[in-house]
């Protein structure tokens, strides 16, 4: 079993907002540089093995023609992690996905609803005016 002390990993929301811009600050201002003599990119892993875990890595990295040069930025992440980050993103992912449904659906029941009420009103435009003009007929006869 792992202990809450070996891995918890929801440790960045319990750093302030203090901790989070200085760990960044940090990465801007110390460029590391790659076998290119390049700066350089801070980038993100979202693989299932290293979910949200950053790394540096030639800016050309993954396009063939780069120095190759790669350096995890990030401490490894433990098990617990591997396995909550990918099923909270899938999570998050299919919600998306039912928001935009949800959303598809609403309009199309609000054109359904002005529609039938543009209906209604030619429906008692039409009525009217039919009653009217029979009142007419009849007063002229």
């Amino acid at each position: 079993m792992i202990e809450a002390t070996q891995c918890n990993p929801l440790r960045s929301f319990d750093q302030s907002k203090e901790n989070v811009v200085k760990e960044s600050e940090e990465v801007t201002t110390v460029p590391v540089m790659c076998h290119c003599g390049k700066a350089s990119k801070l980038r993100t892993s979202w693989t299932d093995e290293n979910p949200g875990r950053r790394f540096f890595c030639c800016e050309n990295y993954g396009e063939g023609n780069g120095c190759g040069f790669f350096l995890w930025y990030d401490k490894p992440m433990c098990e617990q992690s591997k396995w909550l980050i990918p099923s909270l993103l899938r999570r998050v992912r299919m919600q998306e996905a039912e928001n935009i449904r949800a959303r598809h659906r609403e309009k199309l029941l609000w054109f359904a609803l002005f529609g039938s009420w543009i209906l209604l009103l030619f429906k008692l435009l039409s009525k009217g005016g039919a009653a009217a003009g029979q009142v007419q007929h009849g007063s002229e006869l």
